[in-house]
C-alpha cells in the first residue's frame, strides 16, 4: 500500500449512464410492487408480482456483470477510477459539494456481483417459500428496497450517499423481519434491530461529522465527503491535531467503526442479530450473508486509507472481531433452533471477517465476505427448506433422519458445511486460512489473535456438523413429534384426514441451493495463497483501491513458506478435530451429549445455552436503566420543570389579581370618584339654576358686595406698616 497520508493518485472515473439502473432497477420494481402489487396479485395472480421481483434483481445482475467487464478491460491505473453515473446535484453548501453520483470501481463491482446475483437467487427461492403468504407482494416490495438501499450503500460515491443506503437497509430489515407482525414476538425483535442500529448508527454520523470538518479545516476549506477525493487529501490530517487525546483519523476511524459494530453485529452490538430470525427464512438469508451484516466490513475496505493511518483503531476492531468470533461461537454449540445456530455462525464468521480487517488484511476480509455469502445463503436457504418440510418446525431436537426425504437439501447443506468448516478445498478454507495466516504474521496481529481464530475454527466445525447430524441423520424424532401425522405446512391435512411426509421443497427453492453451493466449492478460487497458481485474484483486483498497509505486506512477505504450510495443518487438524467431536456424540453415540450438558452441574452448559445471559445483562443494565432514567426524568419533569412553570402561572397569575384589584380599586376608583364628584357638584350648580331674575339679581349684588368687602379688607392688610 501507498504509506498512510500519502494516498495514491487515482485516474478520474468514466462515465456510464447505464451503472445507475443498477440500484434503480430494483427501486422501480419496490414502487411498482409497493403501489400496485395488490391489484396485481388479485388480478393476475402472484407469479406476475414474483416474475417483477425476480426480474429486476436479475437483471440489475446481468447489468453488474457486464459493469465487472467493463472494469476488467482497463487498465490498473483506470479501474481505480471505475465507471460511474453522476445523477444531479444533491447537496452543494459551502465546500460540501456533494452529488447524487454511483461508481463502480473493483471494490464495488466485487460487492454488487454478490448483492444482485445471490439476492437474485433469495428472491426466486422466496417466490415458493412464501406462496401461501397473502401479503406476497408486501413481502417482495420490502424485498425489492432491501436490494436498492444495499446497492445504494454500495454504490455511493459519497459517505453521505453511503449513509443514506446505510439507513435504508436499516428501515428495510425493521419492515422485514416484522413482516409477520400479527406475533409480538416479530415486531420486538424488528424493534430491537432498529434501536440498537440506531446506537451504532450515532457514531457513524459521529465520524463523518469529524472527519469532514477536520478535512475542511486541514485543507484550508477544501473538504470532502466523496471517497476518490478523500484518499487524495487523507494526508493531511497527519498534523490535524487531535481530540480527546487522539489523533483525527484515530478518532474518525473509530466512530465510523461504532457504525460497523452495530450494523455487521459485532460485540457490544450484536445482540439483534440472532433475534432477526423471527423474520421469514429469505430475509435471514439475505439479511446474514449478502447484504446488509456486510455493510460494516465493506465500510472499513472502503475507507482502508483512513484505518491504514490509525493502528490503534486497528487494534480494536481485531480485538473486537476475534472476541465476538469466540463468544458466538461457543453459543452456538448449545442452541437447538436450527436457525439460531445459523444466526450466531454469522456472528461468528463476522467476526472472523473484523479480524482480517483488524490486522490490515483487508483483502482477506473481503475474499471471506464473498465465500461466506455462497455458503451461508446456502445453509440458510437449506434450513428453510427443512423448517418448509418440517411444517414450520425449527427444533433440531424434533428432526433427524431427513436425509433420505430431502436429499438436494441434504447434499447442498452438507457441501456448505463442509466449506463453512474450513476443510480443503472448499472455498471456506482458503478465505479462512488466509484471515489465519495473515492475524498469525502481521504486525497488527500476534499468537493470540491467531489462537482464538483457530478455537473458532474448531468449535465451528463441531457445532456445524452437529447440526448435520441432529438435522437429517439419525433416528426420525419428527415422527413421534407429529411428523406423518401432524400438520402440512398450512397447519391443515390432507382429504383423508393423513398428513403428508417431509418432502423435498419446489425447484423454486432447490436450484438457488444448487447454485450456491457451487459457489461454496469453487468460491475460494478468489482467495487462493501467493504459492498457488491464480493466487490472490481478489486482492490483486483489489489493488487500485483498497491496498495491505505497507508495514503489513512487508513483514508477511518475508515470513517462511513452511511456516505458514504448517499453521494451515494445524487448522485443518483442529478443524477435523471438531468434526470427530460432533460424530463422536452426534452420529456415532459413542459419547452421550449428556456428558457435556451435566459438566459442572449443568452450569456451563446453561450459560451456552442462555447465550452468556448476556441479553439478561442488557436488559437489567441498559433496558432497566433506560426505564429508570426516563421514570427519574419524568419525575424530574413532571415535579421539578412543571413545578417552576405552574410556580411561574401562580406567582403570575397572583401579580395579575393584584393588578387587577388595583385597577378596579385604585385606578377606576379614582376616576369613578372623580366622575361621581363632578357629578354631585355639577348637581349642586344645577340648583342655584333655578331661571328666577330675583335669584338671580340677589347672587349678583351678592357677588359684588363680597368683592367690595374682599378688596377693602385685602386693601387695609397691605397698607399696614
Amino acid at each position: 500500500m501507498t504509506p498512510a497520508g500519502h494516498a495514491a493518485t487515482l485516474a478520474d472515473p468514466v462515465s456510464a449512464p447505464f451503472v445507475a439502473l443498477i440500484p434503480l432497477l430494483p427501486l422501480a420494481g419496490a414502487i411498482l410492487l409497493g403501489l400496485a402489487g395488490e391489484r396485481l396479485q388479485q388480478r393476475r395472480g402472484k407469479g406476475i408480482v414474483g416474475a417483477i421481483a425476480v426480474a429486476t434483481v436479475g437483471v440489475s445482475f446481468l447489468l453488474s456483470v457486464l459493469a465487472f467487464f467493463r472494469l476488467v478491460g482497463m487498465d490498473e491505473h483506470g479501474r481505480g477510477g471505475g465507471l460511474i453515473a453522476n445523477l444531479l446535484p444533491w447537496i452543494h453548501v459551502g465546500s460540501l459539494q456533494v452529488d447524487l453520483a454511483f461508481q463502480i470501481d473493483p471494490l464495488s463491482s466485487a460487492m454488487i456481483l454478490v448483492v444482485t446475483g445471490i439476492g437474485a437467487l433469495i428472491h426466486l427461492y422466496a417466490t415458493a417459500y412464501m406462496a401461501e403468504d397473502p401479503a406476497f407482494w408486501r413481502f417482495f416490495a420490502y424485498l425489492n428496497l432491501f436490494i436498492f438501499a444495499m446497492l445504494t450503500l454500495v454504490l455511493g460515491d459519497s459517505l453521505l450517499l453511503m449513509f443514506v443506503g446505510w439507513e435504508g437497509v436499516g428501515f428495510c430489515s425493521w419492515a422485514l423481519i416484522g413482516f409477520w407482525h400479527q406475533e409480538f414476538a416479530n415486531t420486538t425483535a424488528a424493534n430491537k434491530a432498529f434501536i440498537v442500529n440506531r446506537i451504532g448508527d450515532f457514531g457513524f454520523v459521529i465520524g463523518i461529522f469529524v472527519l469532514f470538518w477536520s478535512l475542511e479545516a486541514a485543507t484550508g476549506g477544501h473538504g470532502t465527503l466523496v471517497f476518490r477525493e478523500m484518499r487524495a487529501q487523507i494526508g493531511s490530517l497527519e498534523h490535524a491535531g487531535t481530540i480527546f487525546g487522539m489523533s483525527i483519523a484515530t478518532f474518525a476511524s473509530f466512530c465510523l467503526f461504532v457504525g460497523a459494530t452495530g450494523k455487521s453485529a459485532q460485540i457490544p452490538l450484536y445482540t439483534w442479530l440472532p433475534d432477526a430470525m423471527a423474520g421469514p427464512t429469505p430475509v435471514s438469508a439475505l439479511i446474514h450473508a449478502a447484504t446488509m451484516v456486510t455493510a460494516g466490513l465493506y465500510m472499513i475496505a472502503r475507507m482502508s486509507f483512513l484505518f491504514s493511518m490509525a493502528p490503534a483503531t486497528l487494534a480494536v476492531v481485531s480485538v473486537v472481531g476475534a472476541a465476538t468470533a469466540l463468544l458466538a461461537a461457543t453459543i452456538a454449540t448449545s442452541q437447538n433452533d436450527i436457525k439460531k445456530v445459523l444466526a450466531y455462525s454469522t456472528v461468528s464468521q463476522l467476526g472472523y471477517m473484523f479480524l482480517a480487517m483488524g490486522v490490515g488484511a483487508y483483502g482477506a476480509g473481503m475474499a471471506h465476505v464473498i465465500t461466506h455469502a455462497f455458503f451461508k445463503a446456502c445453509l440458510f436457504l437449506g434450513s428453510g427448506s427443512v423448517i418448509h418440510a418440517m411444517h414450520h418446525e425449527q427444533d433440531m431436537r424434533k428432526m433427524g433422519g431427513l436425509k433420505d426425504y430431502l436429499p438436494t437439501t441434504f447434499k447442498t447443506f452438507l457441501v456448505s458445511t463442509v466449506a463453512i468448516a474450513g476443510i480443503a478445498p472448499l472455498a471456506g478454507f482458503w478465505s479462512k486460512d488466509e484471515i489465519l495466516w495473515m492475524a498469525y504474521a502481521s504486525p497488527y496481529g500476534g499468537t493470540g489473535l491467531w489462537l482464538v481464530g483457530v478455537c473458532v475454527a474448531g468449535l465451528t466445525a463441531c457445532y456445524m456438523f452437529r447440526q448435520v447430524y441432529m438435522t437429517f441423520y439419525g433416528e426420525p424424532h419428527w415422527k413421534a413429534h407429529g411428523g406423518e401425522h401432524g400438520s402440512d405446512a398450512h397447519g391443515h391435512g390432507d382429504a383423508h384426514g393423513h398428513h403428508a411426509t417431509p418432502h423435498e421443497s419446489p425447484w423454486q427453492m432447490t436450484v438457488p441451493l444448487q447454485i450456491l453451493a457451487a459457489g461454496a466449492v469453487l468460491g475460494g478460487v478468489v482467495c487462493l495463497p501467493h504459492w498457488m497458481p491464480m493466487a490472490g485474484v481478489l486482492e490483486h483486483w483489489l489493488h487500485p483501491v483498497v491496498q495491505t498497509p505497507h508495514v503489513v505486506a512487508e513483514q508477511v512477505e518475508h515470513q517462511p513458506l513452511s511456516l505458514e504450510l504448517g499453521l494451515m495443518v494445524v487448522s485443518l487438524v483442529v478443524a477435523g478435530a471438531g468434526i470427530f467431536l460432533a460424530t463422536l456424540v452426534y452420529l456415532w453415540r459413542r459419547i452421550p451429549a449428556e456428558t457435556f450438558s451435566n459438566l459442572g452441574n449443568g452450569a456451563p452448559y446453561r450459560v451456552l445455552l442462555n447465550k452468556w445471559y448476556v441479553d439478561e445483562l442488557y436488559d437489567a443494565t441498559v433496558v432497566r436503566g433506560t426505564l429508570a432514567l426516563t421514570r427519574v426524568l419524568a419525575w424530574f419533569d413532571r415535579v421539578v420543570i412543571d413545578g417552576i412553570v405552574n410556580g411561574a402561572a401562580t406567582i403570575v397569575r397572583t401579580i395579575g389579581d393584584l393588578e387587577g384589584a388595583f385597577d378596579h380599586y385604585v385606578v377606576d376608583g379614582a376616576v369613578n370618584g372623580l366622575a361621581d364628584g363632578t357629578y354631585a357638584f355639577g348637581r349642586t350648580l344645577k340648583q342655584i339654576q333655578t331661571g328666577a331674575i330675583n335669584a338671580y339679581l340677589i347672587v349678583i349684588v351678592t357677588g359684588v358686595l363680597g368683592g367690595v368687602f374682599v378688596y377693602f379688607v385685602f386693601g387695609a392688610v397691605a397698607a399696614t406698616p
